[in-house]
């Protein structure tokens, strides 16, 4: 669901245009339809990433608990300590990954991210 959320996200603020469209998509629009992203796809792309990653943290949450049951406040700790120190620092380096590679590609490594540490996660 967050992976589906960040790849709808960046597509469709690749297409809405908040930066400028590549030669080979301006020609493409040029030469077949020119289409426009609505507000609300981006909206709606948002609200479905933040779901699936909240989903996440809680499922994630609760297995920790479940499986340590010594330790829950020390695993609960270690996670929203590294849940907002992720938070804090993708301030400083998404707007220049985005401005370098587009909001498509840009949220697709995003959700290639995402997706890494979904199988690190699953895999125990």
């Amino acid at each position: 669901m967050a992976i589906a959320g960040l790849v709808t996200y960046g597509v469709c603020l690749q297409e809405y245009g908040f930066l400028q469209p590549s030669p080979l998509m301006t020609m493409l629009a040029d030469n077949i339809i020119c289409r426009v992203t609505h507000w609300s796809g981006p909206v709606i792309a948002f609200g479905t990433a933040s779901c699936g990653l909240q989903i996440i943290i809680n499922v994630i949450n609760t297995y920790c608990i479940d499986c340590y049951r010594d330790y829950p406040v020390d695993f609960t700790s270690f996670l929203n300590i590294g849940r907002q120190v992720m938070g804090f620092t993708s301030v400083f380096w998404i707007p220049s990954l985005m401005a370098s590679v587009g909001y498509g590609l840009g949220m697709g490594i995003l959700a290639i991210v995402c997706f890494v540490f979904y199988l690190a996660v699953s895999s125990r």
